[in-house]
């Protein structure tokens, strides 16, 4: 059967996304297997298509997270704006590119992790979200005004993990442990035109075992409902609830969600999730310097 904009709410409405919605959004749009023309009509007929379905009281929430560079290897280059190129995904740069032709249109100032937002709660999730903030602070605001999570094509994808992680980690303080924590930076102008350095200090990093927190969603009454969108499975999730079990594993093991790859420097490297990290870096340093004789 063709996909067509309408099949494609119709999904959507199936999964149980409503109109009023605050969704945050992980979207794979090559699984799903719609495709219009061109690259372009594609991506504005998928905004239609997520506008239909929460409405006119409704909000859109979107990664737009931008480059960094390390502190001991300065880029001038790279200088956070409200035009900055966003890294995560053809989506969220659509939006960007054409921010004039939808309302309530914001884009969060921090300078390696902003987020976009379109609707009517776009302002109440996004505003202040600077450089003074913690990077995952929107996070905490979907937690706390009862998000929805649709994880649109990309339910498959076993990199991917529901968004409440970063809340959940952010929270109990792991974001600040993570090995890159304090070294990545970027440029930004202050409200005074000002150019000034940021540095990040909260770090969420790997996401890939997350996933093992599915099984418990299951068992959540109405916490994850999952069904194909298109050609390919897509999850809505309630963020709270996700964000709850998080929390709650974490306390009880903070090494539950770390994945599988041995070598992993988020998982493994971090003294977030591994109380032998220096013994990681120790071996990290001598497989490279022994693979450089």
């Amino acid at each position: 059967m063709k996909l067509s904009k309408e099949s494609l709410i119709l999904d959507l409405k199936n999964l149980g996304v409503e109109k009023g919605d605050i969704l945050f959004l992980a979207a794979d749009l090559m699984r799903v297997g719609y495709f219009n023309k061109d690259r372009k009509q594609t991506l504005s007929d998928w905004i239609d298509i997520l506008i239909e379905c929460v409405g006119e009281t409704g909000t859109i929430i979107i990664p737009s997270y931008t480059e960094s560079f390390l502190k001991f290897r300065k880029n001038t280059n790279i200088v956070f704006t409200q035009n900055s190129k966003s890294l995560s995904g053809s989506l969220s740069q659509a939006l960007l590119d054409n921010k004039t032709k939808y309302k309530n249109f914001i884009r969060s100032s921090h300078p390696t992790n902003s987020l976009i937002g379109i609707g009517a709660k776009s302002k109440l999730i996004l505003e202040g979200h600077d450089e003074t903030t913690a990077a995952y602070l929107p996070y905490h605001r979907l937690v706390e005004n009862n998000a929805k999570n649709l994880m649109l094509g990309s339910f498959d994808d076993a990199s991917l993990s529901p968004m409440a992680i970063h809340a959940a980690q952010e929270a109990l303080g792991l974001t600040k442990k993570h090995f890159l924590s304090g070294m990545l930076q970027s440029y930004y102008y202050d409200k005074e035109g000002v150019r000034r350095i940021f540095t990040r200090q909260s770090v969420g990093g790997c996401t890939k075992g997350g996933n093992k927190i599915l099984g418990y969603l299951l068992k959540e009454k109405n916490c994850i409902k999952i069904q194909k969108t298109g050609r390919s499975n897509s999850a809505l999730i309630d963020i709270n609830k996700s964000y709850q079990l998080f929390l709650k594993f974490y306390k009880l093991d903070n090494t539950f969600f770390r994945c599988e790859n041995k070598q992993c420097k988020d998982c493994y490297g971090s003294r977030s999730y591994n109380q032998f990290y220096i013994a990681y870096w120790v071996r990290f340093i001598l497989i490279s310097v022994w693979k450089q004789k």
